[in-house]
């Protein structure tokens, strides 16, 4: 069994935006609507994504991008997996975003994934020698990869009443993330991208009015 475990440090996929505060939010955030960003596209994507949040070791990601080749039915059927619970994450998240209510569909792929990676929470060593709480599942099968984000995905709907589930400010962006910050006013996805580009370009408006 292995233990799921979402860490704040990557250690591959840099290229991927990691700026939700959140395992869901950074999931859905590599569906790739928003344009920037790696996006998960493939099976490869997804597997260097779970090596990037830290689901996975350096080890079982080699063994896992050897899946296609060695069992391509299971690899394409997990994939597809996957890819159903992205978009129910995506349509919760604009749903939780916008105020409404999150509609039922939208849970169906989260509940689905739960329902084949049900287990327990238990202490396990971690790559530096020190303990953490890690997960393991009932059933070896592969939805167990995709386990942390449903169960993440969950907690956002069963929270989404505190309102802090935002949407980049910035238009040409549309990143979602979860705002942690003690104001509770954090409009950008990265301050120092679409924060400052939107201020230099307010500024540069300014300016063009000048006399």
């Amino acid at each position: 069994m292995v233990g799921i475990q979402y860490s704040n440090a990557p250690w591959q996929g840099p290229d991927f935006i990691l700026v939700g505060n959140s395992l869901a939010i950074d999931f859905a955030n590599a569906e790739g609507g928003s344009g920037r960003g790696r996006s998960i596209e493939n099976w490869f994507d997804l597997i260097d994504f779970l090596g990037a949040v830290g689901i996975v070791t350096r080890s079982q990601t080699e063994l896992l991008r050897n899946l296609p080749m060695e069992s391509p039915q299971i690899a394409e059927a997990a994939f597809r997996i996957s890819k159903k619970l992205q978009q129910g994450i995506c349509q919760l998240l604009e749903a939780i975003a916008e105020g409404r209510a999150v509609a039922a569909e939208a849970v169906i792929p989260i509940n689905d994934v739960l329902r084949f990676s049900e287990g327990h929470d238990h202490l396990e060593r971690d790559e530096r020698g020190g303990w953490r709480m890690g997960f393991r599942v009932r059933e070896q099968r592969l939805e167990w990869l995709l386990a942390g984000m449903a169960r993440s995905a969950a907690e956002l709907v069963l929270n989404e009443s505190k309102g802090r589930i935002r949407r980049c400010a910035n238009p040409a962006c549309g990143l979602y993330f979860r705002d942690v910050s003690k104001s509770g006013t954090r409009r950008w996805c990265e301050m120092s991208v679409c924060g400052n580009r939107r201020k230099v370009a307010a500024f540069a408006k300014r300016r063009q009015a000048w006399p």
